[in-house]
């Protein structure tokens, strides 16, 4: 299923990188969109100085979202599909029970320490450590 969820991703934002590569290059194209960006008419537009280089940094863009939605989906797809079994076998119960879960998970993620911020001190303590425990060998 993940796979499936991945290509779907990257069809869709695919899909809608090239439909908006080609709806902005016929701007330009057709309409004189490019000279309009770059030189404005009135001073309270403002100038965008390479407007081609901001069309090829587009697929970035669609890039980005194409990961943020997959990360999103991938969870999700299997809820989904369990969800009538989860209402059948629970009732109206498992909703609530989903989101009080998720609360406590949550609660759970605050209450826990920075693990990450613990190590680091960890590792400036023992790095002084042992360079208190050098000197005082040499000076010893």
């Amino acid at each position: 299923i993940d796979q499936a969820v991945k290509h779907y991703c990257f069809t869709l934002c695919t899909d809608l990188w090239v439909s908006a590569s080609q709806a902005l290059q016929e701007r330009a194209a057709r309409h004189g969109a490019f000279l309009t960006v770059t030189q404005p008419g009135d001073s309270s537009t403002l100038s965008v100085e390479s407007p081609i280089q901001r069309l090829a940094e587009i697929k970035g863009i669609f890039s980005m979202l194409e990961q943020q939605l997959s990360s999103v989906l991938l969870p999700l797809m299997p809820a989904l599909y369990l969800w009538p079994t989860m209402i059948r076998g629970v009732g109206v119960w498992s909703p609530l029970l989903l989101v009080f879960n998720y609360v406590a998970f949550r609660g759970c993620q605050l209450l826990a320490p920075d693990w990450q911020a613990l190590q680091r001190e960890e590792t400036v303590l023992e790095s002084r450590f042992q360079f208190l425990h050098t000197r005082l060998r040499t000076i010893a």
